[in-house]
């Protein structure tokens, strides 16, 4: 906005009457500041299950700022692969955050964000960059106007999950069958590994 007026008043020595006065005054232009913070960044979980981060925003711009909350990039780190996750950011609760006065800090508010991995997830790290944007572009005489202000990184590990499962299709074998002394009998079955890693599997023959 406009700072406040300054008068310069000049006048030729000795002859107070003959003088001169100018009108001096600012614009502030507005500054779009915003800092995303969290006390913890490294989660490790297991397929299926959420976390709750408590993140807070700070306004230190100039002006009020009716902020937004987003995912800005998600990708697996082995290969730089982008995933697609389930990140609930309540937007419906964000509010206006008035900027630092004097005396006075500046704006914030509480977010808790809620990261559900998904039930059938490789294992290994993935990495979530969530971004604090401003109403507005920012700043004024910048080579490059954004809207992005801050950026918080998330790093989770999922586990490794193990888990093998045999079975026998009824339509294309019998679990019963009959047979004599001497013979061979074979069954078809299907191996399924229903985990979130590589796995060999070794077969073991146990007989009641």
């Amino acid at each position: 906005g406009i700072g406040p007026a300054l008068t310069v008043k000049a006048n030729l020595e000795g002859y107070s009457r003959v003088s001169d006065s100018v009108i001096l005054s600012t614009r502030v232009g507005q500054i779009y500041d915003l800092d995303i913070e969290t006390e913890i960044t490294e989660y490790s979980v297991n397929p299926g299950e959420s976390i709750v981060v408590d993140t807070e925003i700070f306004n230190y711009g100039n002006t009020p700022d009716n902020f937004d909350i987003r995912l800005a990039s998600s990708i697996r780190v082995d290969d730089g692969a982008v995933v697609l996750w389930d990140i609930q950011i309540p937007r419906q609760l964000l509010v206006e955050l008035q900027p630092p006065k004097e005396g006075d800090p500046a704006g914030s508010q509480q977010v808790s964000l809620t990261v559900n991995t998904p039930s059938q997830v490789e294992a290994g790290l993935y990495r979530f960059v969530i971004g604090a944007f401003s109403e507005e572009a920012c700043c004024e005489f910048d080579e490059e106007e954004t809207y992005l202000r801050d950026t918080l990184i998330l790093e989770i590990t999922v586990k490794q999950f193990h888990d093998l499962q045999l079975s026998i299709d009824p339509l294309v074998e019998n679990d019963v069958k009959t047979t004599a002394p001497g013979r061979t009998v074979q069954f078809v079955m299907n191996l399924t590994n229903n985990g979130n890693v590589v796995d060999t599997a070794y077969m073991h023959n146990y007989t009641e």
